[in-house]
């Protein structure tokens, strides 16, 4: 499933004018955002300062 986030957003920059390296970077790290936000929910949950209607 990460390939097809990273084709999606690199793909979406490379259409924008971007090189083929900066839309690969660009692939890669909306890829990592991503990541990074389910980390971040997990660990609120744990702590409970977040609760499931979240």
């Amino acid at each position: 499933m990460a390939q097809v986030a990273i084709l999606g957003a690199g793909g979406a920059a490379r259409l924008g004018g971007m090189s083929w390296a900066d839309a690969r970077t660009v692939g890669f790290l909306m890829n990592t955002r991503g990541l990074t936000e389910l980390v971040i929910l997990n660990a609120g949950m744990a702590m409970g300062v977040l609760d499931e209607r979240i």
